[in-house]
């Protein structure tokens, strides 16, 4: 896969700290740390991922599974763009999170804390949404591959946007 730049970064600094080198407009409030999609992903360019640097008191966890299936949903946003959101559906998504947490939306504190149990209802949500995303669950979840699962996957979405058209 191409890739004009590819960014790994360890260090013993709290994530706000090291957010630094980011381009200020992937991480413009209200959309800043840790109110981002799914709590990882910009809400203005799908393919910046921070990976355990939007935290603050929560899933801050190093190594853990949860690092494998963020990387992996990465890389089926850059390798099939029909599962890629949209900048307005991410910030949907936030919003939605926000105010489903917190009895005062307008503090944009509700992923100031989550746990694996949210994430992993995210995750869920993940799937459901976009149907075209169905295909990768077990590359995502687990990095299985299945050649015949993707083919009739294929298949099934050839003749989904045939009927659109």
């Amino acid at each position: 896969m191409d890739a004009d730049v590819i960014i790994m970064a360890t260090g013993f600094e709290h994530p706000i700290a090291v957010q630094k080198f980011v381009p200020k407009e992937f991480m413009a409030e209200p959309f800043a740390p840790p109110n981002m999609y799914m709590q990882v992903f910009s809400v203005n360019d799908y393919s910046l991922l921070m990976l355990n640097a939007t935290y603050r008191n929560a899933v801050g966890t190093v190594g853990h599974i949860h690092l494998g299936i963020y990387t992996r949903i990465l890389l089926t946003f850059l390798g099939d763009p029909t599962t890629a959101p949209y900048p307005e559906l991410m910030r949907v998504w936030v919003r939605f999170i926000n105010t489903w947490k917190n009895e005062d939306p307008k503090s944009r504190t509700a992923m100031t804390f989550i746990t694996y149990f949210e994430m992993m209802l995210w995750f869920g949500g993940f799937f459901l949404f976009n149907p075209f995303r169905i295909k990768y669950l077990p590359f995502v979840l687990f990095g299985w591959r299945s050649p015949h699962l993707q083919a009739v996957a294929s298949k099934r979405e050839d003749a989904f946007r045939k009927m659109q058209k």
